[in-house]
């Protein structure tokens, strides 16, 4: 895919700010909250319109360079994951009215997605991928859903429009064929000097500083790796910019070396939590399940190769 240069020079002219009106005398002042123009509106979506297509020629111009190197991406990961994964009574916490199919993944499916997986950001240049969130406790599941605890009136259930006290926890065990620990930093050093290769073209560079943005970084440490990978607002990229965050890209990467999961700290209680990738169960030992009888016999209680399909 090439790139092509905006011209940002007509966009940008060099010019004075339009003088304010005189501010009218005395102490009973209307407060103006905010103040446009038809003009103003068109610019400011015109100026959108181009820092959305810089980040976008970005994205791009990473996935090139990852495609012409997938093969030695893939051979990075996998010998990067450990071998052999088993859990003990770790926690899934859902939503009350799901609470019936606690295995499935469906709901990662969702715009824009989980840490490590895609969701309906946009389906026709993005293909979605679901993934499986556990954690080792309740709260660490509870705070890697709706976020920490908030300085406010409103609090992060509130914000989520979710009543905390109709939540469903859900006890489950498994072990896993192979994972990416992120708590080894060391492991991934492999898969950061392929990355560090990379260059950034000049006429992005130049793009950046005509848009007066700071210039666009590569990832060259294995701590700038982690950094990116456990960001608590990942989700900036897929809900403001339209394509994948940095963590979904690498979970990504992940799944397509067969490796089955993440395991990763909570940023939140820096407790360990897992995303497990199911379509790479059919080619596996790893599984997953309840620890408990669960109020019905249809529901699935293990998820393994013989029926990851069912909990998609």
């Amino acid at each position: 895919m090439s790139h092509r240069k905006p011209n940002y020079h007509n966009f940008f002219p060099k010019k004075p700010p339009p003088k304010s009106p005189p501010k009218p005398e005395g102490k009973d002042l209307l407060h103006i909250l905010d103040e446009f123009s038809p003009a103003s509106i068109q610019h400011s979506k015109r100026k959108i319109e181009l820092l959305l297509q810089y980040h976008w020629d970005f994205y791009c111009d990473l996935v090139i360079k990852r495609a012409k190197v997938l093969p030695e991406i893939k051979e990075s990961l996998a010998a990067a994951a450990i071998k052999g994964f088993p859990f003990d009574h770790w926690q899934r916490v859902t939503k009350y009215k799901w609470s019936l199919s606690p295995l499935s993944s469906c709901g990662s499916l969702n715009c824009p997605g989980g840490r490590f997986n895609i969701g309906d950001i946009d389906t026709t240049r993005f293909p979605p991928f679901p993934a499986l969130y556990i954690s080792s406790d309740r709260d660490t599941c509870i705070q890697e859903m709706f976020g920490p605890p908030l300085n406010g009136p409103l609090t992060p259930f509130e914000f989520a429009l979710t009543n905390p006290n109709s939540l469903s926890s859900i006890s489950m065990s498994g072990s896993l064929e192979s994972a990416i620990d992120l708590r080894d930093k060391h492991s991934l050093k492999g898969f950061v000097d392929i990355l560090k290769k990379f260059d950034i073209p000049d006429d992005l560079m130049q793009d950046a500083r005509e848009l007066n943005i700071a210039d666009p970084q590569l990832l060259t440490t294995v701590d700038q790796l982690i950094n990116a990978l456990l960001d608590p607002n990942w989700r900036l990229s897929p809900i403001q910019l339209d394509i994948p965050g940095p963590p979904q890209i690498f979970g990504q990467l992940v799944r397509e070396a067969g490796v089955d999961g993440i395991i990763y700290p909570s940023k939140y209680t820096s407790k360990p939590c897992l995303a497990l990738f199911p379509h790479n169960f059919e080619k596996s030992e790893s599984y997953v399940q309840l620890d408990d009888t669960p109020p019905l016999d249809t529901i699935i209680r293990r998820l393994d190769a013989s029926n990851w399909q069912t909990t998609i």
